[in-house]
């Protein structure tokens, strides 16, 4: 009897340790999570959350906008605003503008998909620039946009706004009809100011609406200075652009030499085609042609400038420059038409000066 008690005590023991191991067992296999659900599953919005951290702001068409006279120019921002780790905020975040310069169409606004745009508009005829200003929750972001304004129909523009002493420019003139190029348009140019000349004073526009002329920069004033060429159309369209026309270095102190070296002597002769307009109302020209010379051979590119006497009508060229040959390269014709002519028979003095000489060529017109 004895023994079939401890058997029993035994299978008791075996079973009560099974289910201790069991329970122990089934203890290690549960799950704890220690870290927080982050993102949609939490119901925050975009991993990160939070409040907006970054603003990157764009303009268009661009930060800089060109309109004609008497218009307003309008420049779209948008920001685009992302939480911390660069994600875009969820809609509906407040985003507050403000800008220093012009009119925002909102100040405030919510996102969507992540971004926000306002529109800028400037004052008319404002040629300047505007900080926009925008705030999301704990970001700021600026940015600078600029408006220029251009004479209505016409733009002029050089190809460098400085220019050294005896070096050219490009100036040209963009003519409008519309907002399209004008081809066929005559445009004179001429200069104010100081210290440059331009080659030729009229120009045909092309197809592109573009006429150019050939600014050279003429100072020895030993300070630079400010020249200005503007270009006019005959219906009294007009535009200018301003240079800086940078004075010619100081001429150095000559030193002793073993004996003095001559000096190249400069001569100019002028020569026209025809001395005599039989009839000015009918429209006859004259082509004038100057040849500069120095010590006896051709002188090349130097600059030549026209004026006639009296002064009852114009030149269509004021000045030019001389070719391998010495020559004008551009004619200049006296007389065009019955604008210009006098009452009675007059001689009119056209005259060359290159370096410091002229020459003369008379013309006797008749009415």
């Amino acid at each position: 009897m004895h023994k079939q008690f401890s058997a029993l005590y035994l299978i008791i023991a075996l079973v009560l340790c099974s289910a201790a191991i069991i329970a122990i067992i089934g203890g290690c296999d549960e799950k704890t999570i220690d870290t927080p659900i982050l993102g949609p599953a939490s119901g925050s919005g975009p991993i990160g959350g939070g409040e907006s951290q970054n603003i990157h702001l764009s303009a268009s068409p661009s930060t800089t906008v060109e309109v004609l006279a008497g218009e307003q120019g309008k420049v779209e921002i948008t920001a685009r605003i992302e939480n911390n780790i660069g994600q875009p905020m969820p809609d509906g975040q407040p985003v507050i503008w403000s800008s220093t310069i012009g009119s925002l169409s909102k100040t405030t606004d919510s996102t969507s998909n992540g971004t926000s745009s306002v529109t800028l508009t400037f004052p008319k005829d404002y040629s300047g620039c505007s900080t926009v200003s925008v705030r999301s929750g704990d970001a700021t972001a600026s940015i600078r946009v600029c408006t220029k304004t251009i004479p209505k129909g016409i733009l002029v523009e050089s190809s460098n706004s400085k220019v050294d002493h005896g070096d050219d420019v490009t100036v040209t003139a963009t003519v409008l009809k519309d907002g399209a190029p004008e081809v066929g348009v005559q445009v004179e140019f001429s200069v104010s100011g100081a210290g440059a000349l331009v080659t030729s004073s009229t120009a045909i526009t092309d197809a592109s609406g573009k006429a150019s002329v050939i600014m050279r920069g003429n100072n020895t004033s030993g300070a630079d200075s400010t020249a200005t060429v503007t270009a006019k159309t005959s219906d009294g369209r007009s535009g200018s652009v301003s240079i800086i026309v940078e004075s010619s270095p100081a001429t150095p102190t000559p030193t002793a030499t073993a004996g003095p070296t001559a000096t190249p002597a400069v001569s100019i002769t002028l020569t026209g085609s025809n001395n005599v307009i039989a009839s000015c109302a009918a429209g006859n020209t004259i082509t004038l042609t100057a040849h500069v010379q120095s010590g006896g051979a051709p002188l090349q590119n130097a600059l030549v400038t026209f004026s006639r006497s009296p002064m009852n009508g114009g030149l269509s060229s004021s000045s030019s420059i001389t070719d391998n040959s010495g020559n004008t390269t551009n004619p200049v014709v006296t007389f065009g038409g019955p604008t210009n002519c006098p009452a009675a028979t007059t001689v009119v003095t056209i005259t060359a000066t290159a370096s410091g000489q002229s020459a003369n060529f008379p013309v006797t017109v008749n009415p």
